[in-house]
């Protein structure tokens, strides 16, 4: 058998890798956030959904079941929650059991609600519900308000004020993960005008909004989880029917907490990362 020669890159051979590997290196260059959300917006156009603009943002029409919602993207992690919470249906096991349980839900707080999509999701499937949304960050939470205004939704309240063990002070923390908006942590505040939102503890939320009993708490809050669930009074999780709950395990405090919820009476199920408690002195099986 004769040996193959592989013949030389001729010039137009290398204009074209030159031209290739400019290229490379050029889309490294823009934010991977952009790419994502250029990304996105492709596979919208493939599944045929329409796109527009609202105050230079992207905007669409999307079906939860057979209604329409609709929604605009500021930035790369809008579209990245989207993906999660309306595409793949991130809470949809959740309405599964409540569904399977026959339970009635007209009191939900959405702590961490960030852009609204999971106050959305879930006011489409207990529209006769009440829903306090809150977001520490004044920008997400203007941005909350916003799709909550734009979808004629009247039975979602929005809080811009954190959800702690305690009512303070907390500034964010943005070198955290990603750094995006749906990914920040919360710090102590050393000065009082270096505090970027208060804080409020959950049974002065219910105090604050006379609410008895909450049917759906749902919580995504970053490392003040264990602040909330394990420091201070927790006598207000008596009056939590169901929790959704979303415990991070880089702040070493998620077996505590599936513990501290055990021992308050909650049989917990498991959906990827949401941990899902259901109190039986308020649901009977």
């Amino acid at each position: 058998m004769g040996i193959k020669i592989i013949p030389k890159f001729n010039s137009n051979y290398w204009s074209k890798l030159l031209t290739y590997s400019t290229g490379i290196r050029l889309a490294n260059t823009v934010p991977k956030g952009l790419r994502y959300t250029y990304d996105f917006l492709l596979t919208l156009d493939r599944k045929h959904i329409e796109t527009h603009r609202m105050d230079d943002n992207p905007k669409i029409q999307y079906p939860i079941e057979n209604s329409d919602y609709a929604f605009m993207f500021s930035n790369s992690s809008d579209t990245d929650i989207f993906d999660q919470i309306i595409i793949k249906g991130k809470y949809s096991f959740l309405i599964n059991l409540l569904k399977s349980e026959n339970l009635i839900i007209e009191h939900i707080v959405d702590a961490g609600a960030n852009v609204g999509l999971s106050s959305i999701y879930l006011y489409h499937y207990f529209s006769g519900s009440d829903t306090i949304a809150l977001e520490p960050n004044k920008s997400t939470c203007s941005r909350l308000t916003n799709k909550i205004t734009i979808n004629n939704i009247n039975n979602i309240k929005t809080l811009n004020i954190g959800l702690y063990g305690s009512n303070t002070s907390l500034k964010t923390d943005y070198p955290f993960r990603d750094g995006q908006d749906w990914s920040f942590r919360v710090i102590h505040s050393a000065n009082k005008s270096d505090s970027l939102f208060e804080t409020i503890t959950v049974s002065n939320l219910m105090k604050q909004c006379k609410i008895g009993l909450i049917d759906l708490f749902k919580k995504d809050i970053e490392d003040s989880e264990k602040n909330v669930f394990l420091e201070g009074n927790t006598d207000w999780l008596e009056k939590i029917k169901i929790i959704a709950a979303e415990i991070h395990d880089e702040f070493n405090c998620k077996i505590e907490i599936e513990d501290k919820l055990r021992s308050c009476h909650f049989v917990l199920y498991y959906s990827d990362e949401l941990i899902i408690g259901i109190n039986r002195h308020w649901v009977k099986s």
